[in-house]
């Protein structure tokens, strides 16, 4: 009887030290292919948006609305290519820079035109510069063309 508790608290204790000290095997850095971001970004890859937080900012609601046509939702689409390559630059540490989220988006080859928007991106954009503010917009796709679907001004940046 003594002998089987004492191997019922040996089990226990191996299982507890090994939950304890973390001793699964570490995961895999996310790793994209090769030559994926050999071009340089367009100087004005950003200015879609800017445009757009600065319109919310100055509260031109209907600017805004204008720039959330399907129009405009597709050159915002087109600043994916920066955060993506600043998303696999930190490993998938969201905490570190001003990020798009992947809900459900999958980059498909080297070709920005194959990212394939299962569902909305949202993106989370500095307004101005050391401003403190931060603009959160999400971009859904509907059929060929991608729309603004919701936005929020924060204070930093969270999930």
């Amino acid at each position: 009887m003594l002998a089987a508790m004492i191997l019922i608290m040996g089990a226990f204790l191996t299982a507890w030290g090994l939950s304890f000290f973390n001793l699964a095997p570490p995961q895999k850095k996310i790793k994209l292919p090769e030559g994926i971001f050999d071009q340089e970004p367009q100087p004005e890859i950003l200015l879609v948006a800017d445009e757009y937080s600065l319109a919310l900012v100055k509260r031109d609601y209907n600017k805004a609305k204008r720039m959330g046509t399907p129009a405009n939702s597709k050159m915002i689409e087109a600043n994916i290519r920066p955060y993506i390559e600043k998303l696999y630059q930190n490993n998938g540490n969201r905490d570190l820079f001003k990020s798009v989220v992947f809900e459900r988006a999958l980059l498909v080859d080297e070709n920005l035109d194959d990212l394939v928007v299962l569902e909305s991106l949202n993106f989370i954009h500095p307004i101005g510069n050391s401003t403190g503010a931060y603009l959160s917009f999400r971009i859904r796709k509907n059929g060929e063309n991608y729309q603004v679907v919701s936005t929020r001004i924060k204070d930093k940046i969270t999930d």
